[in-house]
């Protein structure tokens, strides 16, 4: 699977004329431009409902990529028609450029692997409950509550999911669960989710995907139970789960390179 910017393929599509190799942008270099607009692709892509919103922002993030490369818009066309009627050398220069985003993307893969390795993620999920996996109500137990509340550490990430599960048993009033998370860069900002009247002996589950633009810094809730006189009721297995979430961030934008089929 080739590895590309779409919009080049539209622009030698569009042109007619040719031009001289003189002053064209050398294979390298452009492979290495071609890379760095594609990720740039992906990146608006991810984001586009959120940092890449405006035409204005999207043009300024192009630019910059052309600015690192030292490159205007201008020598980019001319070089886009220059190498789009001369295919040789636009396939190996296609060929170049999928071997540098390969490159990059094992590497990117290698990074996230050693770091999910460090943060205990070996199975994309890592249990952080800070309390006791079991718990009983009954009004010869003082409270009604079970509550936690759990800091970020460094291996947290923009768009956490976090799935809170337990085991009810034995019991004649209904279960509820809430689970809050706070945000690092948004200070006041908070998401709540519950569940109420959870009544069946089975496992029940809460689940609260954080904001995939924001970092999550705490996260608490509580479960309610009020025991009838004579009740007993018990939960157990308690969980609180943290998996990355695969629609966003990284995964997202891993996905989000553009990729056309190979020439025969």
């Amino acid at each position: 699977m080739r590895l590309i910017v779409p919009a080049i393929i539209a622009l030698i599509l569009a042109t007619s004329c040719s031009h001289s190799s003189r002053n064209v942008i050398p294979q390298e270099q452009m492979a290495r431009l071609m890379a760095d607009l594609s990720y740039a692709d992906a990146m608006i892509g991810s984001q586009y409902q959120s940092t890449y919103s405006s035409d204005s922002l999207r043009k300024l993030l192009k630019q910059s990529v052309l600015a690192k490369h030292g490159v205007s818009q201008s020598e980019l066309d001319s070089a886009m028609i220059w190498y789009g009627h001369n295919l040789p050398a636009y396939m190996e220069l296609c060929d170049r450029a999928d071997s540098i985003i390969s490159d990059s993307l094992k590497a990117l893969d290698a990074l996230e692997a050693a770091i999910a390795e460090a943060a205990g993620l070996r199975h994309d999920l890592v249990n952080i409950w800070p309390g006791t996996p079991a718990h009983l109500f009954s009004q010869r137990m003082p409270g009604d509550f079970i509550t936690f509340a759990v800091e970020a550490d460094s291996s947290w990430r923009k768009g956490d999911v976090f799935t809170w599960s337990m085991t009810l048993l034995n019991n004649r009033s209904p279960l509820s669960l809430s689970m809050t998370v706070e945000y690092a860069d948004a200070p006041g900002y908070i998401e709540t989710i519950s569940a109420d009247n959870l009544i069946d002996e089975q496992r029940h589950s809460l689940e609260l995907r954080t904001d995939s633009n924001k970092m999550p810094a705490r996260i608490y809730g509580y479960a309610h139970l009020k025991a009838q006189p004579q009740e007993q009721a018990y939960t157990d297995s308690i969980m609180l789960a943290r998996t990355p979430n695969t629609t966003t961030g990284y995964y997202r934008l891993r996905r989000m390179i553009r990729k056309f089929p190979s020439r025969p």
